[in-house]
């Protein structure tokens, strides 16, 4: 099956991740190149009532050329702890949260050893909640070019948010003013079922 495109895969990817996909139907993530710290395959952003927040997923400190899929989470810190408690803090009185709460909830605590099987069941969450048919298939081996059929995203889709007042926003709990490209989390908690058409609507950017 021929992929659309190649793209990262993100720890709770952002909305721009997201707007990428709405019209692809065959995706391939790129989980066999050399792992980068410092990037959005361990970190997300969210909204919280003073500021925007990092949660990072601590890894076990990578050997040098070790693949990302070769990369452990490590759990000598209570990591999960963190970051459920600043979701909660940021999205407990949302209108949706309840709605999918609990099955993020979940797989944060699985303890899963590897990051990309983790990141991967949380990619699919979120995409059955946003209800987009695309077909995700993770790579591998490392392929450096896959030709004119497939684009390739890899290291051009950004996590960073942005207060980019051009963007057309949603009712977010905290802030005067709209903040762009935040982890999907903000946009499923604060709309919940439109949040398919606000993706649609929504212009992909690159880096």
């Amino acid at each position: 099956m021929q992929p659309d495109a190649i793209i990262d895969l993100h720890y709770l990817p952002s909305i721009n991740f997201f707007a990428y996909l709405t019209n692809k139907k065959n995706i391939l993530v790129e989980v066999q190149s050399r792992y980068e710290k410092q990037t959005c395959r361990n970190r997300c952003y969210l909204l919280g009532a003073n500021q925007v927040q990092r949660l990072s997923i601590p890894v076990v400190k990578p050997a040098p050329q070790q693949t990302y899929a070769e990369i452990r989470i490590d759990y000598r810190e209570r990591w999960q702890d963190i970051h459920w408690r600043t979701i909660y803090s940021a999205y407990g009185k949302a209108p949706y949260f309840e709605h999918y709460a609990e099955d993020f909830r979940r797989i944060i605590y699985t303890g899963e050893e590897y990051l990309v099987p983790f990141n991967l069941k949380l990619l699919t969450l979120c995409l059955d909640f946003l209800k987009l048919p695309v077909n995700i298939s993770a790579t591998t081996a490392y392929v450096a070019d896959y030709g004119n059929g497939c684009s390739d995203m890899r290291g051009r889709i950004s996590c960073i948010p942005t207060d980019n007042t051009d963007k057309a926003g949603y009712v977010q709990l905290f802030g005067q003013s709209f903040v762009y490209n935040l982890s999907v989390l903000d946009l499923l908690f604060c709309e919940g079922p439109q949040s398919i058409f606000y993706l649609q609507k929504s212009r992909f950017e690159q880096r």
